[in-house]
């Protein structure tokens, strides 16, 4: 008995301590700008000595080989480490980590060599000059993403004003009416660019942009984060990017109040009920049940229509139905809470009809920490008085340069600044050269489990994107649309 009495009181002991440690843990987060609604686990900048990795990546029978241990030594890269698509899910998107892709792709389903140059230039405009384009109006304080009206060009008359070494537009993400899946004008250049790169794996994207601008002196993009992982692809020009993980989320005095941070990194906002309605890949339960009933109502329409259906298989059917309706009725009593952060590879609320009618409003997903002051605490360590809890995150700076990808996870907080060509990206290239960036961007939905083969729960977003179209609006079951 004696035994047992110690044992017992030992492990209480235990208990009182482990909960004591949880508490000061808790206030320590607390302190510092965690809360319990940060359920990001993904990768975190460690410590300040930290660099962004970089890898290499071959394509297609490389790619293969590789998996197969049926490479050459002629097959191989010693510049670079070198990954295969299931290494690159598995070593980056599955952990949630950054990492800079050496080398833009020169397969044959890639085109990016005739971006390059003045006649690169000259090429857009033969291809999609005709094309409307709506470009961010650069802010009194010299940057993009303060949500200020967009100014409607034509693609032609942007590049002719890009030429002139005009520096107050930026081309970024574009809507179009069909809500395909590549953006205008990149929609114009079909055969320059794959719509699902392999490297991707089983991602799907969500929005494929181009972008466009000019800056001999660096431009900057303002802090905020995306609502989808990101493969950003520099043709032209350099740019460089400072990066915070979604661990500090609290400490990056968005514009809008965080509810929820996923494993994955993706940020829901008010006023979400703490993300009760969308799950981590960013699908609305709601849209989701309802795309669920409705396949299974199309499975019982074509069971009922066959001859000779076993009585089972039909009630297995009905049963599938009345299931799906259950959870329509549980997740869509409460399912239009959200449908305000509705997909915006940008993170911004803002739509077209507001931009047309001049209505300024800063999106949820941007920081109110000023570019000054993000600089000088990056580069001079002063933590301004106002955003005190910058103190506690530990940035991340990384340069790419023109012929390099980056790939950045959704709810990574970046601040980018970018630089027109001052590095020749080819001999045709030189200093007397307008100052341009130019780059290509793929936004897929984030994973919702880290499985290469499945990322996905369901054949929801496929759905979808199907339904949207890549380049163009394509016949889609009436039944399934609304999803």
């Amino acid at each position: 008995m004696g035994k047992k009495r110690h044992r017992k009181k030992t492990n209480e002991y235990r208990q009182h301590r482990q909960h004591k440690r949880w508490g000061k843990r808790r206030k320590e987060r607390l302190a510092t700008g965690i809360s319990s609604i940060n359920g990001y686990k993904g990768s975190t900048v460690e410590d300040d000595t930290i660099a962004i990795q970089r890898v290499k990546w071959i394509e297609n029978d490389f790619d293969h080989k590789q998996e197969k241990g049926e490479h050459s030594d002629a097959d191989k890269v010693t510049s670079n480490e070198v990954i295969t698509s299931k290494e690159f899910f598995e070593r980056f998107v599955a952990e949630r980590k950054p990492v800079v892709i050496s080398g833009l792709p020169e397969s044959k389903e890639w085109g990016l060599s005739k971006w390059r140059g003045d006649e690169g230039l000259g090429y857009f405009i033969s291809r999609a000059g005709d094309c409307e384009v709506k470009v961010e109006c650069k802010s009194s304080q010299g940057h993009f993403g303060a949500g200020l009206p967009k100014r409607q060009l034509k693609f032609r008359e942007f590049i002719g004003l890009l030429r002139k070494g005009e520096t107050q537009h930026y081309l970024t993400t574009q809507a179009n009416e069909e809500d395909c899946v590549v953006a205008p004008p990149a929609n114009m250049l079909k055969g320059d660019f794959p719509d699902r790169p392999a490297l991707l794996g089983n991602l799907i994207s969500h929005r494929i942009n181009l972008w466009m601008g000019s800056s001999s002196h660096g431009t900057s993009s303002g802090l905020h984060h995306d609502f989808h992982d990101n493969l950003y692809l520099l043709v032209r020009g350099k740019k460089r990017f400072t990066l915070f993980s979604p661990i500090d989320t609290e400490r990056m005095y968005t514009h809008g109040k965080p509810t929820k941070i996923f494993w994955n990194g993706l940020i829901d906002y008010e006023p979400c009920r703490s993300g009760a309605n969308r799950r981590a890949d960013g699908a609305h339960k709601a849209e989701v049940a309802n795309f669920k009933l409705s396949e299974a109502n199309e499975n019982l329409q074509q069971l009922e229509a066959k001859e000779n259906v076993a009585h089972d298989e039909i009630e297995a059917a009905e049963a599938k139905v009345n299931a799906c309706m259950e959870e329509m009725l549980e997740v869509g009593i409460d399912g239009d809470d959200d449908t305000h952060q509705r997909d915006s590879g940008s993170g911004s609320r803002i739509d077209d009809d507001e931009d047309a009618k001049g209505v300024s409003s800063h999106p949820d997903s941007f920081s109110k920490i000023a570019v000054g002051e993000l600089r000088g605490f990056v580069e001079k360590g002063i933590i301004p008085a106002s955003h005190p809890l910058i103190q506690h995150t530990k940035p991340l700076v990384v340069t790419v340069e023109a012929g390099e990808m980056l790939y950045l996870p959704a709810g990574w907080f970046h601040e980018v600044t970018s630089f027109g060509a001052g590095i020749p990206f080819s001999d045709s290239e030189s200093s007397s050269s307008p100052a341009i960036h130019i780059a290509l961007n793929y936004w897929m939905y984030p994973p919702g489990q880290r499985d290469f083969d499945h990322p996905y729960e369901d054949g929801y977003w496929d759905h979808v994107t199907k339904c949207r179209g890549i380049w163009k609006k394509e016949p889609c079951n009436p039944d399934l649309n609304n999803a």
